[in-house]
């Protein structure tokens, strides 16, 4: 096993040496950057066209009401690169998700008052791979100290240091937001089958 772990770890190396010979490591740098993206997010949902999760480098802070994101599979620009069917599956999932968020950290003991809904992609404009879809919810908690209730949240460049040390939501939390989507789904509220009919 040693051995097939090695002979992985080099076809790796090599593979960032050649693409920096040839010119390529922007594209290897943005590959590896995309799979750390991946590696810094909790799973909470999915669905064929759609992954639900939580990431650990939050924009809110757990207790301010917690962060989740909904992103295509399949990457596009902005809203105006999905299907009308992946448009509606891409709201009830907005709804589904915030509802379950709501119910789920209150049940936690975060006092969510509401959800922000976003589609910004601002950090994206300068990437060499632009902007791409993806939904921000954004707890709400009543008794915020950073992101305070009634006012809009601030977003500063990662950079900054604005959000060191700001909490992911915990797997308990991400388990009761998951125990609340499926019993909304199973309340019919939410079936997939009422809001997308196949043609």
């Amino acid at each position: 096993m040693k051995e097939v772990l090695l002979i992985g770890i080099d076809s790796v190396i090599l593979f960032f040496l050649a693409c920096r010979q040839a010119g390529l490591f922007t594209l290897c740098e943005l590959l590896k950057q995309r799979k750390q993206q991946r590696n810094l997010m909790a799973f909470i949902y999915q669905t064929d066209n759609f992954i639900v999760e939580a990431p650990d480098e939050p924009l809110v802070t757990r207790t301010d009401g917690g962060h989740i994101t909904i992103t295509p599979r399949q990457r596009v620009g902005d809203r105006t690169g999905l299907s009308p069917k992946l448009s509606i599956e891409l709201m009830y999932l907005t709804m589904l998700v915030g509802e379950a968020m709501t119910t789920g950290l209150i049940n936690r003991g975060i006092d969510i008052g509401r959800i922000n809904y976003q589609d910004n992609g601002n950090w994206g404009i300068f990437k060499p791979e632009g902007p791409y879809l993806h939904y921000h919810l954004y707890g709400r908690a009543k008794s915020a100290k950073i992101h305070k209730y009634g006012e809009a949240c601030y977003f500063p460049f990662r950079e900054t240091g604005f959000y060191k040390g700001f909490e992911p939501l915990d797997k308990d939390d991400i388990a009761e937001v998951q125990q609340q989507i499926a019993l909304l789904i199973n309340s019919g509220k939410y079936d997939l089958k009422k809001w997308i009919r196949s043609p």
